[in-house]
């Protein structure tokens, strides 16, 4: 079956789900860093952490406390030095590595590296002129009621709400997480079909085309201006 000239897909864009996954590694490598030392490490200094402020709290600071840690600490095969931390501060620091550990973990990777899971495989398409995705989503363009582009500027995210046997349903093209420059062909073409008296919340592609257009010639106008007034006083200083 040959393919309609007028069928569009739109794929995941790779920087968007590629950004979850890199953000989700890091997070995670951070999270699981931060497990170490709570782990493995402050347990082993807790004995003799305990067993040296101890002796100071019924010692003091004379050379008896050494002598007798010196003793202590051959015998159980620590270091004779006074231990880093004392045991309340291994306490914060072992519920302040867990903590992080858990931030970095369930809140921050574990959310984006579900986006990226969820990223794989999904699409938009327009198929034999009917919106398709990969959710199974399929609409006619005649089913379609309105055209919401309320966060379609800032957030390239437009929904359209269609009839489907008597209930009110959306589908949604993004154009950030879709390939935009096929999304935003997508989003004309449905424009084209159901008219854009049916867009609220948002202008039509043709006026945000126009108003691009507008803003380009406007920016290069001020760089020749730039170009100009910096040439004028260029040929000004020579003249002097």
């Amino acid at each position: 079956m040959s393919k309609n000239p007028s069928d569009l897909r739109a794929e995941v864009n790779p920087n968007f789900k590629n950004k979850f996954l890199l953000i989700g590694l890091v997070a995670l490598a951070i999270g699981l860093y931060h497990f170490y030392d709570p782990i493995f490490v402050y347990p082993e200094m807790r004995p003799a952490s305990e067993s040296y402020y101890s002796l100071k709290a019924e010692l003091g600071d004379d050379g008896e406390l050494q002598r007798q840690w010196t003793e202590k600490s051959q015998a159980n095969g620590w270091p004779d030095k006074v231990p880093k931390y004392k045991p309340e501060e291994l306490t914060t620091n072992t519920i302040y590595s867990y903590g992080v550990g858990f931030v970095f973990s369930l809140a921050v990777a574990l959310p984006c590296l579900i986006t990226f899971l969820r990223c794989l495989g999904k699409w938009i398409a327009v198929e034999d002129n009917r919106l398709v995705n990969s959710a199974g989503q399929n609409v006619g363009f005649d089913q379609i009621t309105k055209i919401n582009k309320s966060k379609w500027e800032k957030k390239g995210i437009a929904k359209l709400v269609y009839s489907d046997g008597g209930k009110e349903k959306s589908f949604v093209i993004d154009d950030l997480k879709f390939d935009r420059a096929t999304s935003d062909q997508i989003m004309e073409m449905v424009e084209d079909k159901v008219g854009v008296d049916l867009i609220e919340g948002g202008e039509s592609e043709a006026v945000y085309r126009e108003h691009r257009e507008q803003a380009a010639r406007e920016k290069e106008a001020k760089r020749l201006a730039a170009e100009k007034e910096y040439e004028d006083d260029d040929e000004a200083e020579e003249a002097t």
